[in-house]
Protein backbone atom coordinates (compact mmCIF):
# COMPACT_ATOMS: atom_id res chain seq x y z
CA UNK A 1 0.00 0.00 0.00
CA UNK A 2 1.11 3.58 -1.26
CA UNK A 3 2.32 5.50 2.13
CA UNK A 4 0.00 8.62 2.60
CA UNK A 5 2.65 11.01 2.02
CA UNK A 6 3.48 9.74 -1.69
CA UNK A 7 -0.30 9.64 -2.43
CA UNK A 8 -0.36 13.33 -3.83
CA UNK A 9 3.53 13.50 -4.97
CA UNK A 10 2.17 10.73 -7.33
CA UNK A 11 -1.10 12.03 -8.57
CA UNK A 12 0.60 15.31 -9.38
CA UNK A 13 2.54 13.78 -11.94
CA UNK A 14 -0.87 13.53 -13.64
CA UNK A 15 -1.31 17.21 -13.96
CA UNK A 16 1.56 16.86 -16.75
CA UNK A 17 0.54 15.34 -20.09
CA UNK A 18 0.60 11.97 -21.09
CA UNK A 19 4.21 11.02 -21.67
CA UNK A 20 5.52 14.88 -21.39
CA UNK A 21 9.16 14.30 -20.29
CA UNK A 22 8.86 16.11 -16.43
CA UNK A 23 12.51 17.64 -15.49
CA UNK A 24 12.80 16.44 -11.91
CA UNK A 25 13.88 19.84 -10.76
CA UNK A 26 10.51 21.51 -11.63
CA UNK A 27 8.63 18.26 -9.96
CA UNK A 28 10.50 18.70 -6.73
CA UNK A 29 9.78 22.40 -6.74
CA UNK A 30 5.98 22.30 -7.01
CA UNK A 31 6.05 19.26 -5.09
CA UNK A 32 7.65 21.63 -2.17
CA UNK A 33 5.49 24.53 -3.13
CA UNK A 34 2.55 22.50 -2.44
CA UNK A 35 3.07 20.94 0.82
CA UNK A 36 3.81 17.53 -0.41
CA UNK A 37 7.25 17.33 1.06
CA UNK A 38 7.11 16.42 4.53
CA UNK A 39 10.76 17.41 6.56
CA UNK A 40 12.01 16.13 10.04
CA UNK A 41 14.43 16.99 12.45
CA UNK A 42 16.67 14.27 10.89
CA UNK A 43 15.75 15.34 6.96
CA UNK A 44 15.41 18.92 7.49
CA UNK A 45 16.27 19.73 3.19
CA UNK A 46 13.46 19.51 1.48
CA UNK A 47 15.43 18.81 -1.65
CA UNK A 48 17.13 15.40 -0.07
CA UNK A 49 13.74 14.31 1.16
CA UNK A 50 11.68 14.79 -2.36
CA UNK A 51 14.84 12.88 -3.86
CA UNK A 52 13.74 10.22 -1.47
CA UNK A 53 10.23 10.43 -2.57
CA UNK A 54 10.68 9.80 -6.14
CA UNK A 55 13.56 7.12 -5.43
CA UNK A 56 10.35 5.13 -3.29
CA UNK A 57 8.05 5.73 -6.86
CA UNK A 58 10.80 4.46 -8.81
CA UNK A 59 10.99 1.22 -6.84
CA UNK A 60 7.39 0.75 -7.04
CA UNK A 61 7.25 1.06 -11.04
CA UNK A 62 4.70 4.37 -10.57
CA UNK A 63 7.45 6.90 -11.93
CA UNK A 64 9.54 6.01 -14.89
CA UNK A 65 12.60 7.91 -14.97
CA UNK A 66 13.16 8.98 -19.09
CA UNK A 67 16.63 10.68 -19.29
CA UNK A 68 19.75 10.90 -16.94
CA UNK A 69 22.37 13.66 -15.89
CA UNK A 70 25.81 12.73 -17.41
CA UNK A 71 27.15 11.93 -13.70
CA UNK A 72 24.38 9.64 -13.34
CA UNK A 73 21.38 11.62 -11.61
CA UNK A 74 18.03 11.57 -13.20
CA UNK A 75 16.86 14.05 -15.30
CA UNK A 76 13.30 13.80 -16.27
CA UNK A 77 10.92 11.58 -15.64
CA UNK A 78 6.52 10.36 -16.07
CA UNK A 79 3.96 8.48 -15.15
CA UNK A 80 4.31 5.19 -16.68
CA UNK A 81 1.57 5.17 -19.61
CA UNK A 82 -0.91 2.04 -18.15
CA UNK A 83 -1.41 3.98 -15.21
CA UNK A 84 -1.98 7.36 -16.63
CA UNK A 85 -5.39 7.15 -17.70
CA UNK A 86 -6.46 5.01 -14.42
CA UNK A 87 -4.99 7.74 -12.25
CA UNK A 88 -6.04 10.81 -14.23
CA UNK A 89 -9.43 10.50 -13.11
CA UNK A 90 -8.40 10.87 -9.34
CA UNK A 91 -6.28 13.53 -9.94
CA UNK A 92 -9.48 15.52 -11.41
CA UNK A 93 -11.44 14.04 -8.13
CA UNK A 94 -9.13 15.42 -5.29
CA UNK A 95 -9.02 18.76 -7.13
CA UNK A 96 -5.59 18.36 -9.27
CA UNK A 97 -6.74 19.99 -13.07
CA UNK A 98 -4.48 18.80 -16.13
CA UNK A 99 -4.04 22.07 -18.20
CA UNK A 100 -1.53 21.54 -21.18
CA UNK A 101 -1.28 25.33 -22.00
CA UNK A 102 -3.55 25.42 -24.78
CA UNK A 103 -4.75 28.18 -25.97
CA UNK A 104 -7.82 27.10 -27.22
CA UNK A 105 -8.72 26.49 -23.47
CA UNK A 106 -11.06 28.84 -22.36
CA UNK A 107 -13.57 28.00 -20.58
CA UNK A 108 -13.64 29.39 -16.94
CA UNK A 109 -16.12 26.31 -16.04
CA UNK A 110 -12.84 24.09 -16.03
CA UNK A 111 -11.17 25.80 -13.77
CA UNK A 112 -13.73 25.95 -10.78
CA UNK A 113 -11.60 23.37 -8.32
CA UNK A 114 -8.29 24.56 -9.89
CA UNK A 115 -5.64 23.64 -7.42
CA UNK A 116 -2.06 24.14 -10.33
CA UNK A 117 -1.34 25.88 -13.03
CA UNK A 118 1.11 24.56 -15.03
CA UNK A 119 1.74 25.65 -18.71
CA UNK A 120 3.62 23.04 -21.31
CA UNK A 121 5.79 25.06 -24.42
CA UNK A 122 4.05 28.10 -24.52
CA UNK A 123 5.63 30.13 -27.31
CA UNK A 124 3.25 32.85 -27.86
CA UNK A 125 3.40 35.62 -26.02
CA UNK A 126 -0.33 36.56 -24.95
CA UNK A 127 -1.49 33.20 -25.24
CA UNK A 128 -1.47 33.12 -21.41
CA UNK A 129 -3.54 36.37 -20.86
CA UNK A 130 -7.35 35.85 -22.37
CA UNK A 131 -7.15 32.72 -19.99
CA UNK A 132 -6.35 34.22 -16.87
CA UNK A 133 -8.71 37.54 -17.90
CA UNK A 134 -11.83 35.18 -17.96
CA UNK A 135 -10.74 32.67 -14.81
CA UNK A 136 -10.52 35.95 -13.17
CA UNK A 137 -13.67 37.73 -13.68
CA UNK A 138 -16.07 34.65 -13.27
CA UNK A 139 -14.08 34.43 -9.70
CA UNK A 140 -12.55 30.54 -10.39
CA UNK A 141 -9.14 31.32 -10.21
CA UNK A 142 -9.24 32.67 -5.83
CA UNK A 143 -7.73 29.19 -4.68
CA UNK A 144 -4.54 28.34 -6.42
CA UNK A 145 -1.59 27.87 -4.77
CA UNK A 146 0.95 27.60 -7.88
CA UNK A 147 1.46 28.98 -10.93
CA UNK A 148 3.88 27.40 -12.70
CA UNK A 149 4.71 29.72 -16.00
CA UNK A 150 8.31 27.64 -16.73
CA UNK A 151 8.42 27.14 -21.03
CA UNK A 152 5.85 30.74 -21.20
CA UNK A 153 7.79 33.14 -23.71
CA UNK A 154 7.33 36.36 -21.75
CA UNK A 155 4.15 36.25 -20.22
CA UNK A 156 1.62 38.84 -20.04
CA UNK A 157 -0.75 38.34 -16.85
CA UNK A 158 -3.30 40.23 -15.47
CA UNK A 159 -3.46 43.03 -13.32
CA UNK A 160 -5.85 41.89 -10.77
CA UNK A 161 -3.30 38.96 -10.57
CA UNK A 162 -2.55 40.03 -6.85
CA UNK A 163 -6.44 38.35 -5.78
CA UNK A 164 -5.21 35.33 -5.74
CA UNK A 165 -4.64 35.34 -2.32
CA UNK A 166 -3.27 31.72 -1.90
CA UNK A 167 -0.20 32.15 -4.34
CA UNK A 168 3.02 31.02 -3.78
CA UNK A 169 5.43 34.92 -3.88
CA UNK A 170 8.41 34.97 -5.43
CA UNK A 171 10.72 37.35 -4.05
CA UNK A 172 14.06 39.45 -5.40
CA UNK A 173 16.63 40.13 -3.42
CA UNK A 174 17.82 43.61 -4.53
CA UNK A 175 19.12 45.40 -1.28
CA UNK A 176 20.85 43.98 1.62
CA UNK A 177 18.70 42.36 4.67
CA UNK A 178 18.92 42.33 8.27
CA UNK A 179 16.68 39.48 8.24
CA UNK A 180 17.11 37.24 5.11
CA UNK A 181 15.06 33.76 5.63
CA UNK A 182 16.92 31.77 6.90
CA UNK A 183 14.87 28.64 5.92
CA UNK A 184 15.88 29.56 1.72
CA UNK A 185 17.15 26.63 -0.36
CA UNK A 186 18.03 28.44 -3.46
CA UNK A 187 18.89 31.78 -4.03
CA UNK A 188 20.29 33.03 -7.24
CA UNK A 189 21.39 36.30 -8.87
CA UNK A 190 23.36 37.78 -5.74
CA UNK A 191 25.54 40.76 -6.71
CA UNK A 192 28.31 41.12 -3.98
CA UNK A 193 29.93 44.83 -4.36
CA UNK A 194 32.94 45.84 -2.17
CA UNK A 195 31.16 45.05 1.11
CA UNK A 196 31.35 42.21 3.13
CA UNK A 197 28.81 39.55 1.98
CA UNK A 198 27.49 39.51 5.74
CA UNK A 199 25.67 42.78 5.07
CA UNK A 200 23.65 41.21 3.04
CA UNK A 201 22.74 38.24 5.14
CA UNK A 202 24.65 35.54 3.38
CA UNK A 203 26.37 34.26 6.38
CA UNK A 204 22.65 33.84 7.79
CA UNK A 205 21.21 31.70 5.02
CA UNK A 206 22.42 28.17 6.44
CA UNK A 207 19.70 26.14 4.96
CA UNK A 208 20.84 27.46 1.31
CA UNK A 209 21.44 24.48 -1.15
CA UNK A 210 22.11 26.41 -4.52
CA UNK A 211 23.72 29.62 -4.82
CA UNK A 212 24.93 31.79 -7.60
CA UNK A 213 26.42 34.96 -7.12
CA UNK A 214 28.88 37.53 -8.45
CA UNK A 215 31.53 39.53 -7.03
CA UNK A 216 32.44 42.49 -8.39
CA UNK A 217 35.58 44.09 -6.23
CA UNK A 218 38.76 42.36 -4.87
CA UNK A 219 37.81 43.50 -1.30
CA UNK A 220 34.80 41.63 -1.26
CA UNK A 221 36.18 38.41 -3.30
CA UNK A 222 38.09 36.91 0.21
CA UNK A 223 35.36 37.53 2.55
CA UNK A 224 32.60 35.97 0.16
CA UNK A 225 34.60 32.83 -0.45
CA UNK A 226 34.92 32.73 3.05
CA UNK A 227 31.15 33.29 4.08
CA UNK A 228 30.47 30.23 1.02
CA UNK A 229 32.83 27.61 3.25
CA UNK A 230 30.04 28.17 6.60
CA UNK A 231 27.52 27.44 4.18
CA UNK A 232 27.35 23.49 5.03
CA UNK A 233 24.61 22.51 3.36
CA UNK A 234 25.54 24.23 -0.53
CA UNK A 235 25.95 21.50 -2.74
CA UNK A 236 25.54 23.62 -6.15
CA UNK A 237 27.58 26.98 -6.05
CA UNK A 238 27.63 29.09 -9.67
CA UNK A 239 30.57 31.80 -9.05
CA UNK A 240 31.40 34.68 -11.13
CA UNK A 241 33.86 37.79 -10.98
CA UNK A 242 33.95 40.53 -12.81
CA UNK A 243 36.16 43.45 -12.71
CA UNK A 244 39.34 44.35 -14.57
CA UNK A 245 41.59 41.93 -12.83
CA UNK A 246 39.76 40.04 -10.46
CA UNK A 247 40.55 36.58 -9.59
CA UNK A 248 38.31 34.00 -7.83
CA UNK A 249 39.28 33.10 -4.13
CA UNK A 250 39.27 29.24 -3.57
CA UNK A 251 41.25 28.33 -0.14
CA UNK A 252 38.83 28.76 2.03
CA UNK A 253 36.50 26.14 0.46
CA UNK A 254 38.76 23.86 0.03
CA UNK A 255 37.24 21.65 3.91
CA UNK A 256 33.82 22.39 2.15
CA UNK A 257 31.80 18.60 2.72
CA UNK A 258 28.93 19.23 0.69
CA UNK A 259 29.83 20.89 -2.41
CA UNK A 260 29.67 18.83 -5.49
CA UNK A 261 28.57 21.08 -8.29
CA UNK A 262 30.85 24.14 -8.57
CA UNK A 263 30.74 26.70 -11.91
CA UNK A 264 33.87 28.86 -11.57
CA UNK A 265 33.82 31.82 -14.60
CA UNK A 266 36.67 34.41 -13.55
CA UNK A 267 40.71 34.22 -13.01
CA UNK A 268 42.29 31.40 -10.61
CA UNK A 269 46.03 32.01 -10.31
CA UNK A 270 47.39 28.48 -10.92
CA UNK A 271 49.27 27.60 -7.96
CA UNK A 272 45.42 27.82 -6.31
CA UNK A 273 43.78 25.41 -8.67
CA UNK A 274 44.50 22.46 -6.10
CA UNK A 275 42.20 24.87 -3.29
CA UNK A 276 39.04 23.35 -5.13
CA UNK A 277 36.51 20.94 -2.48
CA UNK A 278 37.25 17.29 -2.45
CA UNK A 279 33.87 16.07 -2.95
CA UNK A 280 32.79 17.46 -6.40
CA UNK A 281 30.97 15.22 -9.14
CA UNK A 282 30.66 18.66 -11.34
CA UNK A 283 33.08 21.18 -12.32
CA UNK A 284 32.96 23.78 -14.71
CA UNK A 285 35.78 26.08 -15.53
CA UNK A 286 35.16 29.15 -17.76
CA UNK A 287 38.06 32.18 -18.36
CA UNK A 288 39.78 30.72 -15.61
CA UNK A 289 43.22 31.77 -17.84
CA UNK A 290 45.15 29.00 -16.15
CA UNK A 291 48.91 29.01 -18.22
CA UNK A 292 49.53 25.27 -16.61
CA UNK A 293 48.23 22.20 -17.39
CA UNK A 294 45.23 21.66 -14.70
CA UNK A 295 44.83 17.94 -15.70
CA UNK A 296 47.11 16.28 -13.10
CA UNK A 297 45.67 18.43 -10.06
CA UNK A 298 42.23 18.10 -11.31
CA UNK A 299 42.78 14.31 -11.83
CA UNK A 300 43.33 14.04 -7.90
CA UNK A 301 39.45 14.72 -7.47
CA UNK A 302 38.39 11.47 -6.57
CA UNK A 303 34.53 11.63 -7.18
CA UNK A 304 34.43 14.12 -10.24
CA UNK A 305 32.37 12.82 -12.90
CA UNK A 306 32.05 16.02 -14.93
CA UNK A 307 34.58 18.04 -15.97
CA UNK A 308 33.95 20.98 -18.35
CA UNK A 309 37.04 23.47 -19.20
CA UNK A 310 34.98 26.23 -21.50
CA UNK A 311 35.96 29.19 -22.85
CA UNK A 312 39.74 30.37 -22.31
CA UNK A 313 39.80 28.10 -18.84
CA UNK A 314 43.27 27.40 -20.26
CA UNK A 315 45.95 29.01 -22.00
CA UNK A 316 48.65 26.06 -22.94
CA UNK A 317 49.03 24.53 -26.20
CA UNK A 318 48.96 20.82 -24.37
CA UNK A 319 47.35 19.04 -22.39
CA UNK A 320 47.62 15.50 -20.90
CA UNK A 321 46.00 13.05 -18.57
CA UNK A 322 48.21 11.16 -17.01
CA UNK A 323 47.87 7.80 -15.62
CA UNK A 324 49.31 8.14 -11.84
CA UNK A 325 46.68 10.92 -11.90
CA UNK A 326 44.18 9.30 -13.63
CA UNK A 327 40.26 11.08 -12.74
CA UNK A 328 38.98 7.06 -11.20
CA UNK A 329 35.19 8.62 -12.09
CA UNK A 330 35.23 10.69 -14.66
CA UNK A 331 32.51 9.81 -17.13
CA UNK A 332 32.10 13.59 -19.21
CA UNK A 333 34.86 15.77 -20.43
CA UNK A 334 34.26 18.48 -22.48
CA UNK A 335 36.64 20.89 -23.87
CA UNK A 336 35.10 24.27 -25.40
CA UNK A 337 37.50 27.31 -26.95
CA UNK A 338 40.64 26.39 -25.74
CA UNK A 339 42.14 29.07 -28.44
CA UNK A 340 45.56 27.87 -27.58
CA UNK A 341 45.77 24.14 -27.48
CA UNK A 342 47.23 22.16 -29.64
CA UNK A 343 47.83 18.57 -28.71
CA UNK A 344 46.03 16.63 -26.07
CA UNK A 345 46.99 12.87 -24.41
CA UNK A 346 45.82 10.42 -22.21
CA UNK A 347 48.26 8.39 -20.90
CA UNK A 348 47.44 4.39 -20.51
CA UNK A 349 45.18 3.89 -17.98
CA UNK A 350 44.13 7.73 -17.21
CA UNK A 351 40.22 8.49 -16.99
CA UNK A 352 39.25 4.52 -17.35
CA UNK A 353 35.46 5.46 -16.89
CA UNK A 354 35.39 8.08 -19.66
CA UNK A 355 32.54 7.64 -21.59
CA UNK A 356 32.08 11.01 -23.62
CA UNK A 357 34.38 13.84 -24.64
CA UNK A 358 33.84 16.62 -26.37
CA UNK A 359 35.62 19.22 -28.19
CA UNK A 360 34.46 22.74 -29.48
CA UNK A 361 35.75 25.17 -31.10
CA UNK A 362 39.97 24.18 -30.29
CA UNK A 363 41.07 25.78 -33.80
CA UNK A 364 44.63 24.69 -33.10
CA UNK A 365 44.53 21.43 -32.54
CA UNK A 366 45.99 18.93 -34.72
CA UNK A 367 46.07 15.51 -33.15
CA UNK A 368 45.72 13.62 -30.13
CA UNK A 369 47.50 10.38 -28.26
CA UNK A 370 45.91 7.63 -26.43
CA UNK A 371 41.75 7.88 -27.22
CA UNK A 372 41.88 4.47 -28.72
CA UNK A 373 42.87 3.43 -25.39
CA UNK A 374 39.70 4.81 -23.42
CA UNK A 375 37.91 1.16 -22.59
CA UNK A 376 34.80 3.06 -21.76
CA UNK A 377 34.30 5.81 -24.42
CA UNK A 378 31.54 5.42 -26.17
CA UNK A 379 31.07 8.42 -28.09
CA UNK A 380 33.95 11.28 -29.14
CA UNK A 381 31.39 14.71 -30.17
CA UNK A 382 33.25 17.22 -32.68
CA UNK A 383 32.22 20.70 -33.49
CA UNK A 384 34.14 23.48 -35.60
CA UNK A 385 36.96 21.65 -35.33
CA UNK A 386 40.23 20.85 -37.71
CA UNK A 387 39.75 18.59 -40.67
CA UNK A 388 42.60 16.58 -40.12
CA UNK A 389 42.09 16.56 -36.24
CA UNK A 390 38.50 15.13 -37.32
CA UNK A 391 40.15 12.64 -39.78
CA UNK A 392 42.69 11.62 -37.43
CA UNK A 393 40.07 10.65 -35.04
CA UNK A 394 38.40 9.00 -37.38
CA UNK A 395 41.29 6.82 -38.34
CA UNK A 396 41.61 5.78 -34.61
CA UNK A 397 38.34 5.78 -33.53
CA UNK A 398 36.07 4.53 -36.65
CA UNK A 399 33.18 5.96 -37.23
CA UNK A 400 30.95 4.36 -35.00
CA UNK A 401 32.15 6.03 -31.40
CA UNK A 402 32.48 9.61 -33.66
CA UNK A 403 29.87 12.68 -33.89
CA UNK A 404 31.15 15.84 -35.80
CA UNK A 405 28.98 18.38 -37.66
CA UNK A 406 32.27 20.55 -38.75
CA UNK A 407 31.32 23.81 -41.33
CA UNK A 408 33.12 21.90 -43.99
CA UNK A 409 32.35 18.33 -43.89
CA UNK A 410 29.25 16.05 -43.39
CA UNK A 411 29.70 12.97 -41.28
CA UNK A 412 27.02 10.26 -39.99
CA UNK A 413 26.54 10.35 -36.36
CA UNK A 414 25.65 7.48 -34.20
CA UNK A 415 25.60 8.13 -30.86
CA UNK A 416 25.32 5.53 -27.94
CA UNK A 417 24.93 7.19 -24.62
CA UNK A 418 25.13 4.82 -22.04
CA UNK A 419 23.97 5.92 -18.22
CA UNK A 420 23.44 3.02 -15.32
CA UNK A 421 22.45 4.65 -12.13
CA UNK A 422 19.09 4.94 -10.24
CA UNK A 423 17.59 1.87 -9.48
CA UNK A 424 19.95 -0.60 -11.59
CA UNK A 425 18.40 1.02 -14.35
CA UNK A 426 20.08 1.23 -18.06
CA UNK A 427 18.99 3.23 -20.67
CA UNK A 428 20.06 3.42 -23.92
CA UNK A 429 19.63 6.03 -27.25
Amino acid sequence: MLPYVLKPCFLYLAVFPQAYEIPIRRLFHLWVAHGFVQTSPEASVTEDVAKKYLEELVCRNMIEIVRWKPDGDPKTCHMPRYLYDVFLTKAKDIGFLVHHGKSECTSADSFEFLQPFVSFNTRKRDTIKPVFTKIIHTGGFLMPKVLDLEGVFKPVLSEKLGIMVNLSVGVSISKPSNQPPTNLQVLKGLIIGYKDPGKYGLDRCTNLRKLGLTCFHSESALKTAQCISRLDNLHTLRLTSRGNPLNLVLSPMKDHQSLSNLYLFGGIEDHRIGNLPRNLNILTLSASRLTEDPMRVLGKLPQLRVLNLFNHSYLGQEMTCHADQNFPELRVLKLWILGKLELLTVENGAVPQLRELEIRVCEKIRSSEGLDQLPALKELILRNMPQDFVEDARRRLGNEKLSSNNCNTMHAIHRVNVHAAFGGTTVKS
